[in-house]
């Protein structure tokens, strides 16, 4: 463990290096510092800091920038949440006070204005379907031609449909009575029951109605299989280079996070911590090597845990950034539970 006034530098390294992209030096940290300590006690320290791997030189500078090791132990030990400020909080209520009639819409949107606060790509991942929610209605229609869809609504109000295309030709009488045998026999059924139900019942009274039951038991099957999957969104691809990185190389390829998406799913929906860092050497994937993502989860209860997250370069403002994923997935939290109270 370092000493009290080793955390004390380090964490002002860290944090001048932040906010301006250059090294620091004894001189500076004399000024910053909140105790009073001469350059020549600095400099001890420092080179203890730099014997130790918490910090390191660039180039020929005489000012020293966080090292990862040192990164890490800011973030273990030194950084605190800064909570948004009056301002900020209102904005992120109003921005998400809305009307929603989907709950994709509320966390597609909650990616959009974190992107927007922060300047940086921000990742939204919807809760977890739960198996105990109830299938509301069921119903099959025509499109055009031989392009039909098919439609699963929840009690929750959540809705999900996929649109098909059959080689026969299904006839609009056809359709609204294998919709009223649907919903006889699945409407107000637990979900669980009627995807395990769909997997093994005949439904012999749709046989005589519709020319090829296996592809309509097939497609409703893949439908209800989109209520458990994660619905993730990322908003900001374009913010690759924030506002105030001077050096491209901190915040490595500028293509980097365009064919990545799974890694990142991976990487978010395997938080576990209500608010966590991790830096781009902890990370699966080569090409994060230069971010970092901070996520938080936010929790819905028996409607399941969703997540939220930033993703910017090793150096950014790790206080602020921390204080608006841990304001927004309890604003997210709330809002979330309000949309599904209203369905209750």
């Amino acid at each position: 463990m370092l000493t009290e006034r080793q955390s004390l530098i380090l964490k002002q390294i860290v944090d001048t290096y932040s906010a301006t992209g250059e090294p620091v030096g004894s001189k500076s940290l004399a000024q910053r510092l909140p105790i009073r300590v001469s350059s020549a006690t600095i400099r001890n320290d420092m080179s203890i800091l730099s014997a130790n791997d918490y910090i390191e030189k660039l180039h020929t500078s005489s000012g020293r920038v966080p090292s990862e090791r040192g990164y890490r132990y800011y973030l273990d030990h030194l950084a605190e949440p800064a909570p948004p400020d009056a301002q900020y909080q209102q904005y992120i209520q109003e921005l998400l006070g809305g009307s929603f009639q989907q709950l994709d819409d509320i966390v597609r949107q909650s990616a959009e204005v974190l992107s927007e606060l922060t300047e940086y790509p921000a990742i939204t991942i919807s809760p977890e379907s739960q198996t105990g929610e109830i299938v509301q209605h069921l119903q099959v229609l025509k499109l055009n031609g031989r392009h039909l869809m098919a439609v699963v609504i929840m009690n929750t109000g959540q809705v999900e449909n996929q649109a098909f295309v059959v080689h026969e030709d299904w006839s609009t009488a056809q359709l609204e009575k294998a919709t009223n045998i649907l919903n006889e026999t699945y409407a107000e059924q637990p979900f669980s029951l009627v995807v395990k139900d769909l997997a093994t019942n005949r439904l012999q009274s749709l046989a005589a109605v519709v020319p090829n039951l296996a592809v309509l038991r097939h497609v409703f099957q893949y439908v209800l299989q989109k209520f458990t999957r994660d619905q993730f969104f990322l908003s900001g691809r374009t913010k690759l280079f924030p506002v105030g990185v001077a050096n491209a190389d901190d915040y490595g390829q500028s293509n980097s996070l365009v064919d990545i998406n799974d890694d990142l799913l991976s990487i978010v929906d395997g938080v576990i911590s209500p608010l966590s860092v991790q830096l781009g050497f902890e990370l699966p994937n080569n090409s994060l090597r230069s971010y970092s993502i901070v996520s938080g989860l936010y929790d819905v209860g028996v409607h399941g845990i969703g997540r939220i997250a930033i993703i910017g370069p090793t150096r950014m403002e790790y206080p602020k950034v921390m204080g608006l994923v841990d304001a927004f997935r309890t604003e997210l939290q709330n809002r979330i539970s309000g949309y599904y109270h209203g369905y209750e």
